[in-house]
């Protein structure tokens, strides 16, 4: 039998690699600790005796897809995006009620309806991500919330209510981003720390596209001498993601970096 310390340091997996294959795969893609020919482990099994290190089904090793951190990378800038275009509108408040001609109350309202659409729409969102192209869905939401933003630049001071309708739009369009984008990026990230650093990532962008958000309104407005020019930043950003998004990002399988499930170890066992 094994020692404790060797079964510690069997099931380590804090270098960053999976449960089922804590190093790194041959190059054929296969797991260099796979189960022996006569299916024993090479290191003390669970209490069941199931091996803790089984590779998939296939005898390879969980590993992330071709081109997954340049997708990674987009979606986090796609994310970004989200966020800067959710608060552009506030960083020109003053100058929306100006133009308007609108109090407080009718202001608040762009957020009100960019929020009730998001809500009413994420879950239905999340319905089609789990069961249709995430990739096409994403797409989709992206070049919604861009063409809604432009078009709400063009809005005539009298059309208030199609400002508040392009804002809805948004909201549409960011929740289906918003909902299915995390699982696309964890599907393309190994569990651990890569995984980790991953969602870490990504969720980054919302203190940061926020904070940018309000920069950009108000800046883009003192240069131009237009609040509607703040709105029109965001679409062209958006317009180069959604080429990134359709030409470099991998629709990663569902599950493909996951691995079978390991039982909890044995107390008596890494005590012997």
């Amino acid at each position: 039998m094994a020692s404790g310390p060797e079964l510690l340091r069997a099931d380590d997996t804090s270098d960053g690699g999976s449960p089922s294959c804590p190093t790194a795969p041959h190059s054929d893609g296969s797991c260099p600790i796979a189960p022996h020919s006569d299916g024993s482990c090479p290191i003390a099994p669970h209490s069941d005796g199931s091996c803790p290190i089984a590779p998939h089904s296939d005898g390879s090793c969980p590993t992330a897809p071709p081109g997954a951190r340049l997708s990674i990378a987009i979606l986090c800038y796609i994310n970004l995006l989200n966020y800067m275009d959710r608060f552009t509108v506030a960083g020109v408040l003053p100058e929306v009620e100006d133009f308007f001609s609108i109090g407080d109350s009718s202001s608040g309202l762009l957020q009100s309806v960019f929020i009730g659409s998001y809500m009413v729409l994420a879950p239905l969102c999340g319905y089609w991500g789990d069961r249709r192209s995430r990739k096409r869905l994403l797409s989709l939401g992206l070049a919604l919330w861009a063409a809604a933003t432009m078009a709400g630049s063009f809005v005539p001071p009298q059309g208030f209510w199609a400002l508040l309708l392009a804002r809805a739009v948004v909201g549409a369009g960011e929740a289906a981003f918003s909902t299915v984008a995390p699982t696309l990026v964890a599907d393309l990230s190994p569990p651990g720390p890569p995984r980790s650093r991953a969602l870490g990532g990504f969720y980054l962008a919302v203190p940061l596209g926020s904070g940018l958000g309000y920069i950009t309104g108000a800046k883009v407005k003192e240069v131009a001498t237009d609040w509607r020019w703040a709105l029109r930043v965001t679409p062209v950003l958006g317009l180069l993601a959604l080429v990134l998004l359709v030409t470099l990002v991998t629709d990663a399988p569902r599950g493909g970096t996951e691995t079978p499930p390991r039982d909890p170890p044995d107390p008596q066992r890494v005590g012997q």
